[in-house]
């Protein structure tokens, strides 16, 4: 929760026609995709090589354990899966071979 007088950085997405500001507090594109595959690889890696998570897991078990939404999380497989640094089953996830 934000609180007022806090000072945070936020990123602007869409400056609309009616002059208000869309604003997000995580960066967008490739900046933020990157940081959420390092926390990704690194929750496998910590859990011994394979987790049982994947794109079919519920949006709050991936927010208590990944801590992003379920739209960056599967954003960051996606990538991690065609850089083949890690492979999908229907049981979870696990470091690519």
């Amino acid at each position: 929760p934000l609180v007022i007088g806090q000072q945070l950085t936020a990123y602007i997405k869409l400056i609309r026609e009616d002059s208000k500001i869309d604003v997000s507090l995580r960066p967008m594109g490739l900046s933020a995709a990157s940081g959420d595959q390092a926390v990704i690889l690194k929750v496998i890696t910590d859990a011994g090589g394979s987790v049982p998570y994947n794109a079919k897991s519920s949006s709050d078990e991936i927010k208590n354990v990944f801590k992003m939404s379920k739209k960056a999380f599967k954003r960051a497989v996606g990538g991690l899966y065609k850089n083949r640094k890690i492979a999908i089953t229907d049981d979870g996830m696990s470091l690519g071979k």
